[in-house]
């Protein structure tokens, strides 16, 4: 049972966000990539937390222990300690496209490898790792499918690929306050969304596909094999009915 959502609870991270889906710059300053730390950190615990440890849970729960680990939009390394818990990889590798931010995740002595790239075009050979976790990052870029088909191409076959994101519409723009009635739509295009996946890709016909969505559809979660094929219902909802 979820637990009630507080609106104002997502106002930061929601504002943060937007801010981030209409920066065209690569680096962010310093002080903003701290403000990105404290306020992803809030998010995940009072608004995110049920739908992160699931998501764990339902990936480590499909590959071996002791893999190659890609954090993709890594961020200042946060997701970092629970990919070590579920997955007790080889190896931790993470990328993201700010300096500041990886900056900040080096520092904090993670024990992983950060590297700074795109992820729509990253410099890893394919089939390079067992698991890509992605969080809170393809809902801020233009083409979401881009990076979710470059995750793949980087994930090795019997791997799984486990993303989550904020169904953000474009109507929202930083410093507006997301209205109860906007929950409402989302419940219902999320819906939609989940009923096509399921006459598309019965899940008992792919260990590797699976979806959740949290918070009347403000949260989804996803589960992909090498061998999916990225479908419109795997991505952010772009605008409201």
């Amino acid at each position: 049972m979820q637990n009630e959502l507080n609106l104002s609870e997502t106002i930061p991270f929601l504002n943060l966000l937007s801010v981030l889906r209409e920066q065209k710059e690569i680096d962010m300053p310093d002080m903003v990539a701290s403000a990105f730390q404290s306020i992803t950190v809030q998010w995940d615990n009072r608004v995110a937390k049920e739908a992160l440890d699931q998501l764990f849970v339902d990936a480590a729960a499909r590959v071996p222990k002791g893999g190659r680990v890609l954090d993709a939009g890594s961020g200042t390394g946060l997701r970092i300690p629970q990919i070590r818990e579920h997955f007790q990889p080889e190896s931790i590798t993470g990328i993201d496209r700010s300096s500041a931010i990886l900056n900040r995740a080096r520092e904090s002595r993670y024990g992983a490898f950060f590297t700074k790239g795109d992820i729509c075009e990253m410099p890893f050979d394919d089939e390079t790792f067992d698991v890509v976790v992605c969080t809170w990052v393809v809902e801020t870029l233009e083409n979401p499918k881009a990076a979710i088909e470059e995750c793949l191409r980087v994930l090795k076959s019997g791997g799984i690929l486990a993303y989550c994101y904020v169904n953000l519409p474009h109507e929202f723009k930083a410093g507006e306050t997301l209205a109860a009635s906007a929950l409402t739509s989302l419940e219902k295009a999320t819906r939609e969304q989940e009923l096509l996946g399921n006459r598309k890709v019965a899940y008992s016909d792919s260990e590797f596909f699976h979806t959740k969505r949290y918070h009347q559809g403000l949260i989804s979660t996803v589960l992909l094999g090498k061998c999916c094929e990225v479908e419109p219902y795997m991505l952010p909802v772009g605008r409201l009915l």
